[in-house]
């Protein structure tokens, strides 16, 4: 054991390691060197700290203080009572901040930072500034894990300026959007009304859908029109006549059909002109009398679902000068996705057909 003698004087800020107390005193031999707190002697392992600590005064200016990279249960910087809680250094420019052995704060070179709470697991991160808004935007979010967001408030640029939104979702495909002029959006960053949804909407009793229209219609020949692709949700057609002239008195027929093709039998369809009625099992017949070649038939027939694949038709088509009432009942083999218009005889000349969905 060697003990330091007065007189032995180091400069300021200069290092003091094994090898220069190796030089400085002889028989012996330093291997980190240390100072013991009670009889002041160098013995070997790291320099011990007496309580009164290190005060910044004694340290020169421009010297740092290295610590090992710690670990969020053992971490570099501990008080001595709580030796797993503290501060470590889990990546380059990246400081973590660790409670009884698990990290709760990281902060990330750019100034973002992810505070993993007891939140059942949610994490709480706060990136840095970017003026990409759907990149790195300045923004709050809760994480259930360190990549997916499930709630953020967001500083978003719409093109005029900066504008705080809030989302509240995954990402940019499915999430609620609450815009600054009192919109809310879903699936839609740009909402023109109180409630934009891009996409469909469920509910309870069933499936709301929004209102399609169809490719209308104009045939000059032919005597049938077939609207096909129907999709499987839908659960009300609306057929519309304008104008419609043919070349015949033949009275005008609605089909349905599914996957089998459009079915023309075992239709429980009837029709009305408040002077008689006609029966016909081959399909919804809407006129009675038919019209002539100089007059038109104008209205709307509705086609609904009743239950599984039972469809109910009514209608009221202005043949010439008279109102014929329609309606009707027809089960399906599955699920319809198609119509058929036609006439009975003739051919058409004008007219526009077309249907809307829901």
């Amino acid at each position: 054991m060697a003990i330091l003698s007065k007189g032995i004087n180091f400069s300021t800020g200069e290092q003091v390691t094994a090898d220069k107390l190796d030089a400085l005193v002889d028989s012996a031999t330093f291997v980190g060197g240390a100072v013991d707190n009670s009889t002041t002697q160098l013995s070997g392992g790291a320099i011990i700290v007496k309580d009164s600590g290190i005060t910044t005064n004694k340290i020169a200016s421009g010297v740092n203080i290295s610590f090992n990279d710690g670990s969020a249960a053992s971490p570099s910087i501990t008080n001595n009572g709580d030796t797993n809680t503290g501060i470590f250094f889990p990546a380059d420019n990246t400081i973590g901040l660790s409670v009884d052995g698990v990290e709760k704060v990281r902060l990330n070179e750019g100034g973002s930072m992810i505070a993993k709470g007891d939140l059942y697991g949610y994490y709480l991160f706060l990136p840095a500034f970017n003026t990409d808004p759907f990149s790195n935007a300045s923004r709050l979010e809760i994480r259930k894990d360190t990549s997916n967001p499930i709630f953020r408030i967001e500083t978003y640029s719409d093109g005029t300026g900066i504008v705080n939104n809030l989302f509240v979702g995954t990402d940019r495909g499915s999430y609620a959007f609450f815009h600054t002029n009192g919109n809310v959006g879903i699936g839609n960053t740009s909402p023109a009304n109180k409630l934009d949804v891009s996409g469909n909407i469920s509910v309870p009793e069933g499936v709301l859908k929004p209102i399609v229209r169809a490719n209308a219609q104009i045939p000059t020949s032919g005597s049938s029109i077939d609207f096909t692709s129907i999709p499987n949700w839908v659960k009300r057609i609306t057929v519309t006549f304008v104008v419609a002239r043919t070349t015949s008195t033949g009275n005008f027929l609605i089909q349905i059909g599914d996957s089998g093709g459009i079915e023309d039998d075992i239709y429980v369809a009837g029709v009305s002109d408040h002077g008689g009625y006609l029966f016909n099992p081959n399909g919804f017949l809407i006129t009675r009398s038919g019209v002539t070649t100089s007059g038109t038939i104008s209205g709307v027939v509705t086609i609904v679902n009743a239950f599984d694949n039972q469809w109910n038709c009514s209608g009221n088509i202005l043949a010439n000068t008279v109102v014929n009432s329609s309606a009707g009942t027809k089960q399906l083999s599955s699920t319809l996705d198609r119509l058929r218009i036609s006439i009975l005889s003739g051919t058409f000349v004008s007219g526009i057909y077309n249907i809307m969905y829901e």
